[in-house]
């Protein structure tokens, strides 16, 4: 599970209907898919954000972390692994629950695109076969709206945080996946689906 104090930026924020007293609020008409179907897009990560996760496990995630970290990453952590996806250096894949069985998309065949910004490192789900595939998982499972990171950290990638004891900056992190999770994931991260 990872938990989240926001050290930059305003908090997650969600939509709520206006609460009224004398009746329940009406839900919002059934979403139709627009004519190319569903766009997924999403923000793994959040920069100087601080958050405690699971680390410790085996690469695949068969074996679970059992210890914790409490980190902020650098606007610069993921760009060793970035810059290898193009040459097919290094593959990211999208996942249902950390669970490498159940891969929705992927950077090898171009059906997940990722990228950062100035607020953190986004992704989304390409135009494509397997990429309409994803879509249409993530439209038929609105309980996966969670967004939770996983990849490698080596301890010379990480300098103490100049003002919280017992954490870390990332200053390089090779992500390996981007996970839907049904709770516990990043509180700055965030996975939607509109139609396309």
């Amino acid at each position: 599970m990872t938990t989240l104090t926001p050290l930059l930026g305003p908090a997650r924020h969600e939509l709520r209907w206006p609460a009224t007293t004398t009746r329940r609020p009406t839900p919002p008409p059934p979403r139709v898919a627009g004519p190319h179907g569903w766009f997924v897009y999403g923000m793994a990560a959040h920069f100087g954000w601080l958050a405690t996760g699971e680390y410790g496990g085996s690469r695949d995630n068969r074996v679970r972390g059992d210890r914790q970290m409490t980190h902020a990453f650098d606007p610069h952590a993921f760009d060793d692994c970035l810059d290898a996806v193009p040459t097919g250096g290094w593959e990211i894949r999208l996942l249902v629950e950390h669970d490498f069985t159940r891969e929705l998309a992927s950077t090898r065949d171009g059906s997940l695109l990722i990228g950062t910004t100035e607020r953190g490192l986004g992704f989304s789900v390409a135009n494509t076969r397997r990429g309409r595939e994803a879509a249409r998982f993530v439209h038929d499972n609105p309980q996966l709206r969670d967004v939770s990171a996983g990849g490698l950290v080596q301890p010379d990638w990480q300098t103490p945080h100049p003002t919280v004891e017992q954490a870390f900056i990332v200053q390089g992190f090779m992500l390996q996946e981007i996970s839907l999770v049904r709770a516990g994931g990043n509180l700055g991260a965030w996975v939607k689906c509109d139609p396309w």
